[in-house]
This record gives C-alpha cells, structure tokens and sequence, in this order.
C-alpha cells in the first residue's frame, strides 16, 4: 500500500491506535498511538478527496520513560528530510543513596 508508514509491517506486532482529522480545507492528517498514548507516527496528506497523496511522516521512538529519542521526517517519496536525535542522563543525587536517610527506620521484614 503505496504512502502507508513504511515501518509499521516490520512492527505489525505494535498495536497502534488511529486518529484521523481533517482540517477546515478537508486535508487529512492520521496519527498512531503506542498503548502508551505516545504518538508514534503522523502522516499528513494533500487533496480533498481519495486517494490521498501523502505530503510528509513524522516517526518518534521514545526511551523507556517516554522521552524522545529521535524524530524523523520524511516527504512524500520517503525520503528523510529532517531528523533529531536526543540523549538523556539520568543523575541521582548523592544524597538519595545516603544511609542517613535510613537512620532511624526499621527494615522491613517479608
């Protein structure tokens, strides 16, 4: 299927969730949806009626905790017109992993 996102049958194991809207013009836009409510891909769409011609795909891959890895858009032939890639340090005070804060309190016994 010509203008579909090409990666969703390599993870057609993913359950997306599909939103389709059309603005004010009639031009259709659909996004999927990770069961975590992430948007995942977005497509938009030129013309008024079908078949649609896909204008640009904007694919997410996110972490574990939902940042962002990487975005990349791509026009209509699927070529790759914009990306961004992103890295996140996670630090954990020094003060978090202090016995002081254990001082005091009981373990607890299972």
């Amino acid at each position: 299927m010509e203008g579909c996102v090409p990666t969703l049958a390599s993870e057609s194991s993913t359950p997306y969730e599909q939103t389709i809207t059309l603005d004010a013009y009639h031009h259709q836009s659909i996004s999927y949806a990770d069961g975590f409510g992430r948007t995942r891909y977005s497509q938009v769409f030129s013309g008024t009626s079908s078949p649609y011609a896909v204008i640009r795909t904007v694919g997410t891959t996110y972490d574990t905790v939902g940042n962002p890895l990487s975005v990349v858009t791509s026009d209509g032939s699927g070529s790759a017109q914009a990306t961004y890639s992103a890295s996140f340090l996670v630090a954990v005070p020094k003060q978090w992993d202090s016995p002081d804060l254990y001082r005091g309190r009981k373990p607890c016994r299972w």
